[in-house]
């Protein structure tokens, strides 16, 4: 029965069957259509958030990310969407809540994590 189910799956999907088959471009176009759920920048001082060493990053909803650099300025952040910054190097410990347009001093603040709804 698995035989047959899989010999199945295989005609249908097949290019004589009128199965649509994605190349590597278009899903990877496609995929520029989705927003990310938190765009933010990381510098490396702690001055203003506006000087040397800028880099420019975007993370998904529930990825834990390890901050790079001093200081972290978010640019947006999705709707349904809440970013928080972590002391520890997993997403745990002391936690903050961080807003687009602010510039946070992220010495001690190690990773940041967005949860949407």
């Amino acid at each position: 029965m698995i035989a047959l189910n899989l010999v199945t799956l295989f005609l249908l999907s097949s290019p004589a069957m009128g199965a649509v088959i994605n190349t590597d471009s278009s899903v990877h176009a496609r995929s520029n259509l989705v927003d990310p759920a938190v765009v933010f920048d990381t510098w490396s001082d702690t001055r203003a958030c506006n000087t040397d060493g800028k880099s420019s990053w975007t993370n998904s909803d529930q990825s834990c990310f390890s901050l790079p650099g001093q200081s972290l300025t978010v640019r947006s952040i999705a709707d349904t969407c809440r970013t928080f910054i972590y002391g520890n190097t997993d997403c745990t410990g002391t936690e903050m809540q961080v807003y687009p347009e602010s510039c946070y001093d992220v010495r001690t603040f190690h990773t940041l994590k967005t949860f949407c709804h």
